[in-house]
This record gives C-alpha cells, structure tokens and sequence, in this order.
C-alpha cells in the first residue's frame, strides 16, 4: 500500500517544489506539476499523510524523516535483492555458483527458474559464474536504486514545499492550506 501510495505523489509532484508555501499563497510550481496536483489533490493528501503519520513525529515531517523513510525503503529492496540470492547460498560460504543455483532452481516453479537464473547472470558482474560477497552487495544495492528510484524520492521530499511557517516541519494542517491556497488560485 505504502509503495503505492508514493507512486501517486511521484505521478502527481514531479519535481520538488521551487519554494515553500506561505499562509494562504499557492506553492509556485511547474505547470505541469500543478495540473497533476489539481486532478487528483486528494490522493496527494493521502500520500502526504502516510509520510507525515508514518514517518515523522510530533504530527509533522521534517528533511530528515523524509530521508529516514527513502532509506527505509531502499534497505527493505536491498534485503530483498540479497534474500533471493542468498537462498541458493547452499554451503554458506557466501558465495554463489551456478551449480548453487540449479539446485536452488530445481527446487522452483519454471517461471521462477527462469528468473534465478536471469537474476544469478545479472549479479555476475565478472562473468565467472559465482557471484561474490561484494557483487552481491553491488547488486542488491543496484537494485534498491532501481526499486526506489531518484524521482521517487524527490516526489517524496515534494510534500516539504508545504512548509507554511518555514521551520522546516511539516504538518498535515499545512499540506491542506497548500492545496486550498492552490484551488482558489486556480
């Protein structure tokens, strides 16, 4: 639900905001930006409140919550690379062969297979058909980037252009203003 969740701010921010909002002024953003928000400024609520009440504290979100929730996610995906391999680590001596992976594989439904296999060749940078302890790191880590990209994290630091009183916390109250402030200037 969460990665669904950013998804809509990533298809709805674009790029981060150019400055914050003040009281009751609509936040300056790209106009294709502000076509999104307004088709759907509901959804961008949401999401701006699952990252507040999720990630951050005392009713609002700062920098760092913003960036504890990016790392968050990239770790979970960066596990989640190594877990798969890491299976078919059959002698635990951390690395994997291609003998590892057909047993491993054998043990999978086909489309499955194919995908270990897929995977183990990906995670082979050298090409000797083992993948290391540090191709593994590489891996996963590669992967994170590509499960988290850079632009989703952006539409996540999006939400602190709401930042009505500058002090750099923002709440849900302020997210809210935004959005009106953006309606009645549209």
């Amino acid at each position: 639900m969460l990665r669904r969740l950013l998804m809509v701010i990533a298809s709805l921010a674009g790029p981060i905001w150019a400055e914050p909002v003040w009281a009751d002024t609509a936040p300056v953003l790209p106009e294709a930006t502000l076509k999104r928000i307004e088709s759907a400024p509901d959804r961008f609520l949401e999401a701006a409140a699952v990252l507040i009440h999720g990630y951050g504290s005392g009713g609002g979100i700062d920098k760092a919550g913003i960036d504890r929730f990016v790392t968050l996610e990239r770790a979970g995906a960066r596990a989640s690379a190594q877990r798969r391999l890491l299976a078919a680590d059959l002698d635990a001596n951390g690395a994997i062969g291609t003998d590892e992976i057909g047993v491993a594989a054998a043990a999978a439904s086909a489309r499955s297979r194919g995908k270990l296999f897929a995977l183990h060749a990906r995670a082979d940078a050298d090409g000797d058909g083992s993948v290391s302890a540090v191709e593994l790191t590489a891996h996963a880590g590669a992967e994170a980037l590509a499960a988290f990209t850079e632009a989703e994290a952006q539409a996540a630091r999006s939400v602190l252009a709401c930042d009505q009183d500058g002090d750099g916390h923002v709440t849900l109250f302020e997210v809210r203003r935004a959005l009106a402030a953006l309606e009645q200037a549209a």
